[in-house]
């Protein structure tokens, strides 16, 4: 079973869309539960009760932006990636595709496929 090569710009700005979206709900829930955070810390009479659970929803805060971080950072790269891949890059997907489906590296080793343009 071959796995294709995905390297279309606009499936990658799609998944950077995407995930833009998901930090941006993640980043609104954030909010909500600071500020479930506060009321909980409020109403709970216990003084050791109430601060072991703002603890731990400041914890699930601190964690939650950690991912909104790894989310940004994963949309940055997308956007990139998308911005620069150009037909030679398609090009050489498809002949390492083909090539990888066939078994025949011919056009790899007649140079056919630009190594400069693979990732080390």
């Amino acid at each position: 079973m071959s796995n294709a090569l995905q390297s279309d710009p606009v499936a990658i700005q799609n998944a950077a869309n995407d995930t833009h979206t998901q930090l941006k709900e993640l980043e609104t829930n954030l909010i909500k539960l600071s500020n479930v955070q506060d009321d909980l810390h409020d109403a709970v009479q216990s003084q050791h009760l109430g601060a072991a659970i703002y603890a731990k929803l400041g914890d699930a805060w601190h964690q939650g932006k950690s991912i909104g971080a790894t989310l940004e950072s994963i949309e940055i790269q997308l956007r990139a990636a998308g911005a620069s891949i150009d037909e030679s890059d398609i090009t050489g997907a498809g002949s390492i595709n083909n090539s990888a489906n066939t078994g025949d590296w011919s056009q790899a080793a007649a140079g056919k496929i630009d190594p400069s343009k693979m990732d080390a």
